[in-house]
């Protein structure tokens, strides 16, 4: 068990999840950085080859993440169903 903010007791699991989500919005910023240093006036051409590298890198992580996510979200639609299944 972990403290939360004003002192609310939070689950391991749900520490991983939360930071799982916050990931996934830092990526999501991360690309919005690169779309828009892509668009500035003047760049190089190598800046512009390795901001489209990093752009391709962080869409990849983003889906792997939304992967990870939906698996998640499969696992625990299988735990409840188990849960209910025992409970019955």
């Amino acid at each position: 068990m972990h403290y939360g903010a004003g002192g609310a007791v939070h689950h391991p699991r749900e520490a991983k999840d939360i930071q799982g989500v916050d990931t996934s919005i830092k990526v999501e910023s991360q690309i919005v950085e690169v779309e828009e240093k892509l668009s500035e006036p003047g760049i190089s051409e190598e800046e512009k080859q390795r901001l489209s590298k990093k752009e391709d890198y962080l869409r990849k992580k983003k889906e792997q993440l939304r992967k990870k996510e939906e698996q998640l979200r499969e696992e625990k639609l299988l735990l409840l169903k188990e849960k209910e299944r025992l409970v019955a």
